[in-house]
């Protein structure tokens, strides 16, 4: 067998009742159930066994269109993606190699674990991962900021759409003090990833995170949507001209609301983590003004994810955590999450 350290036959999780969901009757927070005792995943022969030290909750995770359409009803969808934690058993394919596996038995790392990975529905002690799924976790940093981080790839994927130019470019993050939002932010000001270009940030939130915004991650305007929940009218009164880049982190009319020549200038980028367009907006003129409009949630890459590391290691990405749950406390944390109250992330602490 591969290498590994002991592997109880139970662990404790927090699982979904069994299926099928749908998006008309998807999973709710209020669904979770905690298992002290749920039997521990059995990692095919390409698969890393990891014991989870923290794992971050990312709102409407539970229905994913990935996840809602995956109609295996005896695995339902399963919460906490993003980990943090340590190699306890290596791949068995990787035993007779000539460098044996990339990861070693007591290897911290960090990681995505996959939306269709098998091994049941579940925020658990014990997960297991592919390769290009996982990296080394950054020496001097704590589980809880190295899974903030992990979610850094969602906002690596909007920032990497922008083109150097001389002029700042004009950028739009929705929802901008969420969890990804503020790694978004940091990615901008990043001097490892754009050198010496300029952005213009403008950021909507509500009017308890404006400071922070502007204080600690440095934007230079925020929308209250709580004041100004239109984006078009907010840009016209406020005199600004329209953006050449939107990051939308919340979906729903925000995004309809992005797509306005007010907001979103001709040939201009709009990339949603949040939600994909509904048919009954039509097409917001995005043929006839040159746009590019595409929904993504996560690429799995565990080489972007060292390059990740290496902003955190260097200090130009940090984790926000706003609040911390033990695991018995999932659902609790789940209902917080999609509350939509959040600086930040969630993390629930698997230890």
């Amino acid at each position: 067998m591969a290498d590994q350290e002991h592997i109880p036959p139970f662990m404790p999780a927090v699982h979904l009742p069994p299926g099928p969901y749908d998006p008309s009757s998807p999973p709710l927070a209020s669904s979770l159930i905690y298992d002290p005792k749920f039997p521990t995943p059995r990692p095919n022969p390409s698969q890393y066994l990891i014991k989870v030290l923290s794992t971050a909750l990312c709102r409407d995770e539970l229905t994913w269109p990935e996840v809602i359409s995956n109609h295996r009803a005896y695995q339902p969808p399963i919460p906490g993606y993003d980990v943090c934690g340590t190699i306890l058993s290596t791949p068995s394919d990787d035993e007779h190699t000539y460098d044996g596996p990339k990861f070693k038995v007591g290897d911290e790392v960090f990681g995505w674990l996959s939306v269709h990975r098998g091994g049941g529905p579940l925020i658990a002690f014990f997960a297991h991962g592919n390769l290009k799924h996982i990296a080394d976790k950054c020496g001097h940093l704590d589980s809880e900021v190295v899974r903030d981080d992990c979610m850094d790839e969602n906002g690596k994927e909007g920032v990497k759409q922008l083109h150097p130019r001389s002029e700042p470019v004009r950028v739009l993050i929705t929802n901008a003090s969420g969890g990804v939002g503020v790694q978004a932010l940091q990615l901008l000001r990043s001097n490892t990833l754009f050198g010496d270009q300029k952005f213009w940030i403008c950021g909507t939130c509500s009017s308890r995170n404006a400071a922070f915004l502007k204080d600690t991650l440095h934007i230079d305007e925020v929308i209250d949507y709580t004041v100004n929940p239109d984006l078009s009218e907010a840009f016209k009164s406020k005199g600004w001209d329209p953006v050449d880049f939107v990051f939308d982190c919340i979906g729903g009319q925000s995004l309809k609301q992005a797509h306005s020549p007010a907001v979103i200038c001709d040939n201009g980028s709009i990339v949603s983590v949040a939600h994909p367009l509904k048919k009954e907006w039509g097409d917001l003129g995005i043929e006839k003004r040159g746009l590019s409009s595409r929904y993504f949630i996560i690429e799995l890459n565990g080489k972007q994810l060292e390059k990740i590391g290496t902003l955190v290691e260097k200090g130009e990405v940090r984790g926000f955590v706003d609040r911390v749950f033990e695991l018995h406390r999932a659902r609790e944390a789940m209902e917080l999450v999609e509350s939509k109250r959040v600086r930040g992330k969630v993390i629930l602490k698997v230890n």
